[in-house]
């Protein structure tokens, strides 16, 4: 109607813009659960084939597990290494990661492709709470914009940013290992809680820190990389909750120190489980010599994180084992780093922090994993599932990049959709083909050693499985051709030695067990192995001296009873009193550790005469 003359109006209809199109969208409330149902869904889409009915790798120690829910049962998760039940400690401390997987078993049994489905769920979880994140981060930094305007452009953008996460393959280990679920438990902690500040921070301050502080503690009890939560909490805080003076922001970041009381409380757990200290990822403070090799700590660590970032942007070829990762690129490394510090600086100068918080959680989070502050001798230097956490951070600039990308109108949401096409169209099959690969261990290493044939630990790998399913004829075929290029490595040693017996090469195996012996790594099994096959060869003496040095050079308890009940049940199972001293070897290890299999096979074994 024409205000002037009251003739009704007879202008020229605006043709819709992106804004007012999206914005009419954004008002169905079907658009904010439709973003996080995509996630899921694409999520969910490139790992399902990732439930085979298998185990392979470290998941054969955990699947089927033996447990009899009994409080007495659960308690020795929060009391024992992760490990000890193997029979293999090796100071880490999960405790609600073996809960977890003592709940499938309950309600799994022994079907472990519902074992594998938990950990898919988990995943698509994952994702959708990093969706949730970066779309509360987006809200935040509208830059004087009405919201309602650029909402749906948030939505949009956080859930490319975040299918990109959940479609990537540098996540297969993570989630087609039942035993590296922890990896996802730790991530959907570290997000639970910072979407609890980012959310109900200044309408619930204390509620909200005391939850975080929570979630937090569970976090670190499904894996210690959570440990830095406090400093990435800070820091997405500081650039996109609070605003004022920095004075005026310290002072609203004080809560942040309630984090340290989890904090403290699980380091007090986790060294009195592990009986050592803090060894492990998180840091042995007060046994670590920072000053011998301080130089070498600092060149891996680069060179890891270097690594890491290469495998987010170019995931190929995917490998189980990076043991052959040295510093000859710390060159590279540095010059990388250096980069992208100068871009961290120069987001903060221009006012732009999304860049510098993405790569601040980046290389916060993927701190604990590089072995900088322990014994880079006791973990791999690099693998995959170290990334799960830290590309999180990783997708804060690319949502941020998207959002802009967006907003410049409707050419720019094509390209956001035609990125998020080509992103998926290129990593699903990679995640796809992947997967398969984990579906069988003997592909899986046969892989890894194709991908490197150079890198002595995927031939580790690859014999140890064939071992396994008693391929000797295999093994003995890659011994012949590979070991003479790693005398020093002593597990391969060990696994050559271990076929040539089985194959009756009598000379080259005991040349390969006591290479392994004379190694580095001064392994009880390798003494022990050679025991036997010194007992095979009648030279009893030798082999009872190799079983007694199989027994000293074992540190666990249970370990050490299960060692000495074996020597004495191998050269003495004849007489009544010393079968009767095997026997009682055996209970002791088993009182120790009730889990092990093998303790109370061995156990039933002389009890039955066998």
């Amino acid at each position: 109607m024409n205000q002037a003359t009251g003739e009704p109006s007879i202008g020229i209809e605006r043709p819709p813009t992106p804004w007012s199109t999206l914005r009419r969208l954004s008002s169905k409330r079907w658009l904010h659960p439709a973003g996080a149902f995509g996630v899921a869904l694409m999520a969910y889409l490139a790992f399902f084939n990732a439930a085979p009915d298998a185990v392979v790798h470290d998941d054969k120690y955990f699947f089927p597990g033996n447990h009899s829910y009994t409080w007495e049962e659960v308690g020795h998760f929060f009391t024992e290494d992760t490990w000890a039940s193997t029979g293999a400690p090796s100071g880490v401390y999960r405790p609600l990661l073996l809960l977890s997987i003592a709940a499938d078993q309950y309600a799994h049994k022994r079907q472990a492709s519902l074992f594998h489905r938990t950990n898919v769920a988990l995943h698509v979880v994952a994702t959708v709470l990093l969706f949730l994140f970066l779309y509360l981060l987006l809200a935040r930094q509208r830059a004087g914009v009405a919201w309602e305007q650029i909402q749906p452009y948030a939505v949009l953008s956080a859930a490319v940013a975040a299918i990109a996460f959940g479609i990537h393959p540098i996540h297969t280990e993570a989630v087609d290992s039942i035993f590296n679920r922890s990896e996802m438990l730790a991530t959907i902690g570290v997000l639970a809680a910072l979407l609890v500040l980012l959310r109900f921070e200044e309408q619930r301050r204390a509620l909200a820190w005391i939850a975080a502080a929570w979630i937090y503690f569970a976090a670190l009890l499904c894996r210690e990389s959570p440990a830095t939560l406090p400093f990435v909490a800070a820091l997405v805080l500081w650039f996109f909750q609070f605003e004022g003076t920095p004075a005026q922001r310290l002072k609203r970041l004080s809560p942040v120190l309630l984090l340290f009381i989890p904090l403290a409380l699980y380091l007090i757990l986790r060294s009195h489980a592990l009986g050592t200290g803090l060894a492990g990822p998180v840091a042995d403070l007060g046994k670590a010599d920072f000053t011998a090799d301080v130089g070498h700590r600092l060149a891996m660590a680069l060179t890891m994180m270097r690594e890491s970032l290469r495998m987010i942007v170019w995931p190929h070829p995917l490998r189980t084992s990076y043991l052959d990762l040295d510093t000859s690129g710390l060159g590279l490394a540095i010059g990388v780093h250096l980069l992208l510090g100068l871009a961290f600086a120069i987001a903060i100068v221009r006012g732009a922090p999304v860049a510098a918080v993405g790569l601040g959680v980046f290389y916060i989070t993927l701190l604990p994993s590089t072995r900088l502050f322990t014994d880079p001798s006791i973990s791999v230097p690099v693998a995959e599932r170290y990334v799960y956490l830290p590309s999180a951070g990783f997708a804060i600039p690319v949502a941020f990049g998207l959002m802009f990308l967006a907003t410049r109108g409707w050419a720019g949401v094509a390209a956001v959709a035609a990125l998020g096409t080509v992103l998926s169209a290129v990593l699903v099959p990679l995640t796809y083909q992947r997967n398969q690969q984990w579906h069988n261990e003997g592909v899986l290493f046969e892989a890894d050693f194709r991908a490197a044939p150079e890198n002595s630990d995927a031939l580790r790998l690859l014999t140890g499985s064939y071992l396994e399913n008693q391929k000797y004829a295999k093994v003995v075929e890659l011994c012949d051709l590979h070991l003479k290029n790693y005398l020093d490595n002593a597990k391969l040693n060990n696994h050559c030695a271990s076929a040539y017996m089985e194959l009756k090469r009598f000379a080259e195996a005991e040349a390969a067990y006591r290479r392994a012996i004379s190694g580095t790594v001064v392994d009880a099994v390798v003494h022990a192995n050679l025991g036997r096959l010194l007992a095979r060869l009648q030279r009893d003496q030798e082999a009872e001296t190799e079983f007694q040095l199989a027994v000293d050079a074992e540190t666990d308890p249970a370990r050490k009873h299960f060692r000495r009940g074996q020597a004495i049940y191998f050269f003495h199972a004849s007489d009544p009193t010393r079968r009767a001293e095997a026997k009682r070897e055996f209970e002791a290890a088993v009182r120790l550790q009730p889990r092990s299999d093998q303790y109370r096979q061995w156990l039933s074994r002389v009890e039955n005469g066998g």
